[in-house]
């Protein structure tokens, strides 16, 4: 056998050639066994949901884990009239995002129930989000109302500032004509008093009399001074106050309209932009994950059973002339 090792080998395989086949189509016999009695991989059922303005997504997701699914189940299991849970239901939510995913493995079989459970717990969040959305937007709605309403006072309250600016010039008019009378009438006063001043120096005799006309004309010219100061008091501190009052109410206005302005436009982009809780994947059974095939196991029993049938021959051949050569002569 040394001398043609191939020819050898060649030799052994077509004296034991039953022992290759037979291992060859045992271990293929056993493979496609395997692949019958391996598990069917179960359907997923999924539903994906994008929550709104609503609600957090966190908290929407917590709502279907606490209460929506296992309500769901349960209702379920009251209309089948089973008392063990026969589904589950988890719910994901895809990161840096408001999607929620309800998933659910399951046979064909039960495909009716799986995606009617989904559906349920679904209308219980959309009932749930359709009521707080239409609280959220009836609050928008009343904000953008108040904030017109108080736009409306103040562009109404502007319309006055022209008529209160008018008063203050009309007043301001007055108080001069008022301040020129004082003057002149207090000049007229100061001339009277020095001309009988004059015509008391001339004259010795009537002078109790001089005095008292004296003292009513210095009470006169008194009086006059302080009403001039208090006019022009009035003129140059007290209308330049209310004045600067006035243009710092205007000022304040035009700022109150236009915050009311921008509240207004926040509260419309909010009511434009309002996202509803809306469901973009409806309850339905996906692609279950794929397993290799019969074909697949066949041919990688095949494979192994040749190598095992060549090593069996061999070892056939062995065992074989072994126990020829230790029989006696």
């Amino acid at each position: 056998m040394d001398d043609h090792p191939l020819q050898d080998y060649w030799n052994v395989l077509t004296r034991r050639w039953y022992v290759v086949f037979g291992t060859l189509v045992a271990a293929v016999i056993g493979g496609f066994l395997y692949f019958r009695s391996l598990p069917v991989q179960p359907f997923p059922y999924t539903t994906v949901v994008e929550v709104g303005n609503s609600e957090n997504p966190k908290q929407a997701r917590a709502k279907i884990t606490g209460a929506y699914a296992p309500q769901a189940l349960f209702e379920h299991a009251q209309k089948q009239g089973y008392e063990q849970q026969r589904y589950a239901v988890t719910v994901e939510l895809t990161a840096n995002s408001n999607l929620l995913t309800l998933l659910s493995t399951g046979s064909e079989s039960g495909q009716e129930d799986l995606l009617g459970i989904q559906q349920r717990i679904i209308d219980l969040l959309l009932a749930n989000h359709r009521a707080q959305e239409e609280i959220l937007r009836a609050n928008f709605r009343s904000q953008k109302f108040r904030a017109e309403l108080e736009l409306e006072g103040l562009k109404q309250t502007e319309k006055f500032f022209p008529a209160r600016f008018r008063r203050l010039d009309e007043r301001a008019a007055l108080l001069k004509e008022q301040t020129a009378e004082a003057e002149d009438f207090l000049t007229d006063l100061q001339q009277k008093r020095a001309v009988l001043l004059a015509s008391q120096v001339q004259k010795s005799a009537g002078q109790g009399e001089s005095i008292s006309t004296f003292f009513i004309l210095d009470n006169d010219i008194q009086r006059q001074r302080e009403k001039k100061r208090s006019l022009e008091q009035e003129l140059n501190l007290t209308l330049r106050l209310d004045r600067e009052r006035v243009e710092q109410d205007q000022i304040e206005n035009k700022r109150s309209q236009k915050e009311r302005q921008k509240g207004i436009d926040d509260v419309q982009l909010s009511i434009d932009t309002f996202k509803i809780t809306k469901v973009l994947f409806p309850p339905q059974r996906q692609l279950r994950k794929s397993q290799a095939g019969s074909l697949n196991f066949v041919g990688a029993s095949a494979i192994l059973g040749l190598l095992l049938g060549l090593v069996a021959a061999f070892f056939v051949e062995f065992a074989i002339n072994a126990r020829k050569e230790l029989r006696p002569q």
